[in-house]
Parts: C-alpha cells; sequence; structure tokens
C-alpha cells in the first residue's frame, strides 16, 4: 500500500505493518522499518484493510492480527512487544476476528 508522508509517498508492505493509530486528524503507521505519520481519517484506512487480517480493538487502534501474540485482560500483545489496549466495546468482534484469523492460517 502507498501512503502519503512528508516530502511524498510511502510504500509499506501490509505484512510489515504491526498497528496502525488515530491520532485525530492523522494516521501513524507502526512498522518493522519505522513508524510513519500521514494525514486522513481512519475509516478510508479501515476500508481498504478491511479484508487484510486488521481488526480494531480500540477505536484509536487497528491491529495487523497476524502480529498477535497474545490477550493478557483487557490487553493485546503485539510480536514488537507493544500492549494495546482492548475496549469493552470491541472486545467482542476483535476476539472474533482474532479467532477466524488464527483459524484461517491454520487450516
Amino acid at each position: 500500500m502507498t501512503i502519503e508522508v512528508e516530502g511524498g509517498q510511502m510504500r509499506l508492505d501490509i505484512s510489515q505493518i504491526y498497528y496502525i493509530e488515530s491520532q485525530r486528524h492523522n494516521i501513524l503507521f507502526h512498522t518493522e522499518k519505522g513508524d510513519f505519520l500521514t494525514a486522513g481519517p481512519m475509516k478510508k484506512v479501515e476500508a481498504l484493510l478491511k479484508d487484510k487480517g486488521f481488526s480494531k480493538c480500540h477505536n484509536a487502534y487497528l491491529i495487523h492480527l497476524m502480529h498477535v501474540t497474545g490477550i493478557v485482560q483487557n490487553n493485546v500483545l503485539l510480536s514488537d512487544s507493544t500492549t494495546l489496549p482492548v475496549s469493552r466495546a470491541k472486545k467482542k468482534v476483535f476476539l472474533e476476528a482474532l479467532t477466524d484469523y488464527i483459524g484461517g492460517v491454520h487450516r
């Protein structure tokens, strides 16, 4: 996927994205190659990635399910050692998406 960053455009390999964070009117991509900030609404990114193994655990976070290493209480653990909150409002749908993703990976 290609994103607009300060000074031009950057191509991101979707598999290298750990999670995406909404920050007011900006979106911060947390990746294996570093963090990249772009302007725009989270809904636009969600629409692009909805069938690519991403799910929201919280209004501010869209997580790439392939990088989830565990769930502890109301937190999700990622392969880069990041811990993010799982909101009560998103918990059921997020856990269902994670279960479906894991089931699809191991078939």
